[in-house]
């Protein structure tokens, strides 16, 4: 039976601005995702890192994602005890009918060396044909986004599901119960970046919450609906 997996976020982010007046910390996270997504920053953004002061632009910016993946490795340092496998959550574009890398798997690979021999990234997921982003109206439809799943190589101990980015959740759900499947449910996810409608704080910082995987479509904005 598929339970609920607990998902860490190390920053908000708006997803929507209508009716908001944006702070510093929203353009700064926003920022901070595009860099992770490859996409220009546009402009800089300052960053206390190592007790010091920082300014990211786009000369610098493959430092400012280092910085990103370092802060996920030691949460995973900090959360899990034995070792473990780090599962990207595959881009829209990463096919299985494609052995190109793709950016969560670089991303990936990247903390799992950051964990030394506690950790390894293994792709084990990939789509069988390439996904319409949802922004573009693609589907955030766990059952879709899981029979779309195709299984490239089984994880070789316990597995965390990394992603860039969350919004619904939808992709997270599909991907743990495709491992579930295989008998590797997934024992935690950890994101970089949570979409959200509204201004939460801290904006940068650690949060988590439990994620539904039962077979059960995340109602996006029905959730907003209700008071938190």
């Amino acid at each position: 039976m598929s339970r609920p997996i607990k998902v860490w976020s190390l920053l908000y982010y708006l997803a929507e601005v209508e009716g908001l007046t944006w702070r510093g910390v929203d353009y700064t996270t926003n920022k901070m995702i595009k860099a992770m997504k490859g996409k220009p920053i546009k402009g800089y953004l300052n960053l206390k890192v190592g007790g010091q002061n920082k300014t990211f632009n786009q000369q610098n910016v493959t430092e400012l994602v280092a910085v990103m993946r370092q802060e996920v490795a030691r949460k995973l340092k900090s959360s899990v005890a034995d070792k473990f496998c780090i599962v990207p959550i595959p881009n829209s574009s990463a096919v299985s009918s494609s052995d190109d890398e793709f950016r969560t798997y670089a991303d990936a690979k990247a903390i799992a060396a950051g964990l030394g021999e506690s950790a390894c990234a293994v792709s084990s997921l990939r789509w069988k044909t390439a996904l319409k982003p949802a922004h573009e109206g693609g589907s955030r439809d766990p059952s879709f986004l899981f029979d779309n799943l195709v299984v490239m190589e089984k994880p070789k101990g316990p597995v965390v599901l990394y992603d860039d980015v969350q919004t619904t959740g939808s992709h997270m759900v599909a991907c743990y119960r495709k491992l579930e499947e295989i008998g590797f449910p997934p024992i935690l996810g950890i994101v970089v970046g949570r979409a959200i409608k509204e201004q939460r704080d801290p904006a940068i910082g650690w949060h988590d919450e439990d994620v539904e995987t039962e077979e059960v479509a995340f109602d996006w904005d029905a959730f907003f609906k209700t008071e938190i």
